[in-house]
């Protein structure tokens, strides 16, 4: 029987940024690097490891925080793995 050869994949090169849009509220949250333009249900893109992304919410209502990965909360996110963001609005009373 021949001898088997295993490829050996390299380190994973790239993660991946989700943002979930949650509340009543609408708007719309955008990454500085190109990648995510997300305004309603989840969305998602993938960036290089230790690559650091900005997330912007622009509110149509009002924004209240991010949150999810504590690596979110203030929209600031350096990707060592992959992460999940969450973005809530609200309505404006």
């Amino acid at each position: 029987e021949a001898p088997r050869r295993v490829a050996r994949l390299g380190p994973n090169k790239s993660v991946t940024l989700t943002i979930e849009m949650e509340g009543l509220g609408s708007g719309t949250v955008t990454s500085d690097q190109p990648g995510i333009t997300c305004t309603t249900g989840t969305c998602a893109a993938s960036f290089g490891k230790d690559t650091t992304v900005t997330a912007t919410a622009e509110p149509d209502s009002e924004f209240v925080r991010f949150s999810g990965d504590q690596n979110c909360t203030d929209g600031v996110v350096t990707l060592r793995v992959d992460t999940t963001c969450q973005a809530m609005f609200r309505k404006r009373s």
